[in-house]
């Protein structure tokens, strides 16, 4: 399905947080917010999803003419904030039993399908790496998951 203009193949934020944002919500029974999300109050346990840090992989698709020049393949970096409470979630073990669920279906290639994201086909997500916080005052363990993620722009997605 080509996109209506070639501005939209560029708001990979949108499409691949909501796609995530889905994802855990979906199937990791898991309140996900994405980064523009205005919600006035978030109450753990929850996600939060970022995509940031995009850069072009050097790949470029040709017009119609045979000129390369619009970049159609991407490296990011998605951040997932996992919050629980530990006082009413159960403590830690609750904690890391969200992370890992968190990792399992941010990594599930089968997760990102063509329904979840029309113009973009994620083709490799890896985990990069982990910072826990404890934030004593509202009694929360937040942990930060980051994933390096490499998507291209589908080729049926470029406007005519």
């Amino acid at each position: 399905m080509p996109a209506a203009n070639i501005e939209t193949l560029y708001r990979f934020e949108e499409y691949l947080e909501a796609a995530l944002k889905t994802n855990l919500t979906t199937n990791a029974s898991l309140t996900t917010y994405r980064q523009r999300d205005t919600t006035a109050n978030v109450a753990a346990p929850f996600a939060a999803v970022q995509l940031s840090g995009v850069s072009a992989d050097g790949t470029q698709r040709a017009d119609s003419g045979g000129t390369f020049g619009w970049d159609s393949d991407f490296t990011g970096t998605i951040e997932v904030v996992v919050a629980t409470n530990r006082v009413k979630e159960g403590g830690s073990s609750t904690h890391t039993a969200t992370i890992g669920k968190v990792r399992r279906y941010v990594i599930d290639p089968t997760k990102w399908t063509d329904a979840a994201i029309p113009y973009h086909k994620v083709w490799s997500v890896m985990n990069t790496g982990s910072q826990p916080v404890v934030d004593e005052d509202n009694r929360l363990d937040l942990t930060t998951l980051t994933f390096k993620v490499r998507f291209l722009i589908r080729e049926d997605a470029w406007p005519a």
